[in-house]
């Protein structure tokens, strides 16, 4: 709720004919723009109303779990391609996959960061390892040229120098304050 009283709403009037511009001068087809976004999810997390007296935040002898995962999601603006989400864990190898030898057998990308967060080195391994060669594998199927636009929010883990990382991809920044002020 705070980041929509904090909107900038000037400038969430005039990005998408900016981002308009950008994808007519480089004639990037429908197929071929990507939105990014990440969520968290605290798996372990006690429900925020129990039978406990008002006053008592948690149940005694208990600390509250917070353990938590992050999700990466990835789809083009059709809703065609939709890719394989990345999973951002504590754990390297977590038990439950200990019948894969080796989490590139997973069926989703794996990463591990201590604090379970996309850190701006892990959003640079995705670009590069995962979402190039998904969106150039289906550019091939497509039967067009590996051209595409990467839109992703701003923050912290999506530093600006991933827009040069690779020739073929666009990355676009969308402005701070604007995420929940307009569509597209």
């Amino acid at each position: 709720m705070g980041e929509k009283n904090s909107t900038d709403e000037l400038v969430a009037k005039e990005f998408p004919s900016l981002l308009k511009g950008i994808i007519e001068k480089g004639r990037y087809l429908p197929d071929a723009i990507y939105n990014r976004d990440e969520a968290g999810l605290q798996y372990k997390r006690m429900t925020k109303s129990t039978f406990l007296a008002k006053k008592v935040k948690q149940v005694r002898g208990r600390k509250a779990d917070k353990s938590r995962l992050a999700v990466l999601f990835c789809v083009n603006s059709t809703g065609a391609h939709r890719m394989k989400p990345l999973v951002v864990h504590t754990a390297k190898h977590p038990r439950c996959y200990n019948h894969l030898s080796d989490m590139k057998d997973a069926p989703v990308y794996w990463s591990s960061s201590k604090k379970a967060w996309i850190t701006s080195t892990i959003s640079q391994d995705w670009l590069l390892n995962c979402f190039v060669s998904d969106a150039r594998r289906k550019c091939l199927l497509n039967g067009r040229e590996f051209k595409v636009i990467l839109t992703l929010d701003n923050c912290p883990a999506h530093p600006s120098f991933l827009d040069g990382l690779h020739p073929n991809v666009r990355v676009v920044f969308l402005p701070p304050n604007t995420t929940y002020s307009f569509n597209l």
